[in-house]
């Protein structure tokens, strides 16, 4: 069984997330799971659920999501 993800926070995961306008060569799902120590399918879970809130956005794939402009004001919320 593995954990929920509600294991990684919303600052985690949203700072794995590429920013707007900067892509890197990682994978953030895999930059979260590393960083978290959590299975890549909760970390690619906690990703879908940002999707979900509008905080992420994905071409063709989760796995490599970036912030929205509402992701990146979360963001600065959780850092305050």
């Amino acid at each position: 069984m593995t954990a929920p993800p509600e294991k990684i926070t919303e600052r985690e995961a949203l700072e794995a997330l590429w920013g707007e306008g900067e892509p890197r060569d990682d994978c953030p799902v895999a930059v979260l799971a590393e960083r978290t120590g959590q299975p890549e399918k909760v970390a690619l879970r906690k990703i879908e659920r940002l999707v979900d809130k509008g905080y992420a956005d994905y071409g063709t794939s989760p796995w490599y999501a970036w912030r929205t402009p509402e992701g990146e004001d979360r963001l600065k919320e959780l850092a305050e």
